[in-house]
């Protein structure tokens, strides 16, 4: 069976499962499947992208364009779950690939669990590590408006940001005469906020992207209902793919565990 899309690609916010998907794919016939394949997409080229200025994600969506069509000379179908897709590249990708030839799944979690998740690697607006790979309140180009605490999202986000980094400084809030443990937990809110803003931000994304691209083929699942082995035949045969005997292997397992608390990836 010849798959009824030639490209398949994920809209989420990481941490939500996208390289657990990429685990199941890997056990799918005659496919090509990255999870984060370079060029990524995330860091300075996304931000730009967010402040209205897209030029370098133009190049970059060029330059992976070349790099997928070369891999996919030796497959049926290209598969790549990286989340960078929605905050940038995706949507210059129908430029160059039509778009009956592309296939989006849009991969939703708890919204709660993404926002902990997120934080317990410490990839938050308000961590440098974070910023490479979410967007944060301060963006020019937006949906849903960010939290917004004092005068805008702007200067709230830099005064958050600002606070955050004398954390560091119990001493300076001593003299201060501010209580730290009241300045911990309004931090601790607001990035909270943040990530939640985050999250709602980025399906509002994916139901602009269906709207501006309505004949690429989607798919919507929680990751949770990949645990079963009939929805993902399910997701499969939508997209015109066959399974390997090996999938059921790979099924229900936790992949991706990160304990740390330095945002290397946030997928």
């Amino acid at each position: 069976m010849k798959p009824k899309v030639k490209y398949l690609f994920c809209i989420n916010t990481g941490r939500s499962g996208s390289h657990y998907l990429h685990e199941i794919f890997k056990h799918v016939e005659n496919c090509q499947v990255w999870h984060e394949a370079q060029p990524i997409g995330h860091g300075k080229v996304m931000r730009n992208y967010f402040f209205g200025k897209p030029e370098l994600m133009q190049e970059l969506t060029a330059k992976k364009v070349e790099k997928i069509q070369q891999v996919k000379k030796e497959s049926d179908c290209y598969i790549e779950t990286n989340h960078c897709f929605i905050k940038g590249f995706g949507w210059f990708l129908p430029k160059y690939i039509p778009q009956e030839e592309i296939g989006v799944l849009i991969l939703r979690r708890n919204p709660a669990q993404i926002v902990d998740s997120l934080l317990r690697i410490n990839c938050s607006p308000l961590a440098i590590a974070g910023q490479t790979w979410v967007l944060t309140p301060d963006i020019k180009n937006y949906c849903i408006e960010p939290p917004n605490w004092l005068i805008s999202p702007k200067v709230t986000y830099e005064l958050f940001c600002l606070l955050k980094r004398l954390l560091l400084s119990k001493k300076l809030y001593s003299l201060l005469n501010i209580q730290f443990r009241q300045i911990e937990n309004l931090i601790d809110k607001y990035e909270k906020e943040c990530l939640r803003w985050y999250v709602d931000e980025t399906n509002a994304l994916s139901i602009s992207y269906q709207e501006k691209f309505p004949n690429i083929k989607y798919f919507q699942v929680d990751v949770e209902s990949l645990n079963n082995i009939e929805n993902i035949r399910e997701l499969l045969n939508y997209f015109g793919l066959s399974e390997k005997s090996t999938i059921e292997k790979v099924i229900g397992k936790p992949t991706n565990l990160k304990n740390q608390h330095l945002a290397k990836s946030s997928s």
